[in-house]
C-alpha cells in the first residue's frame, strides 16, 4: 500500500469526503446501511487527514 503523505493526497481526501457527504444526503431516507457505510468511510478519511497533517508537521 502506498504511503500517503502529500498535500495533493489531502486535497483528494477532502474532495472524496464532500462527494460521500453528498451521497449520504441522497441516500439518507432510502438506505440506512448505505448511510452508515458512507459515514464510516468519511470517518476513516478524516482520520487519515489528521494523520497526514501530523506526519507533515513531524517532517518540518
Amino acid at each position: 500500500m502506498k504511503k500517503r503523505n502529500s498535500i495533493p493526497d489531502r486535497v483528494d481526501l477532502l474532495r472524496d469526503i464532500k462527494t460521500l457527504s453528498a451521497l449520504k444526503r441522497r441516500f439518507l431516507s432510502q438506505n440506512s446501511w448505505a448511510t452508515q457505510a458512507i459515514e464510516d468511510a468519511v470517518y476513516v478519511m478524516e482520520k487519515e487527514i489528521v494523520r497526514l497533517k501530523h506526519d507533515q508537521n513531524q517532517q518540518t
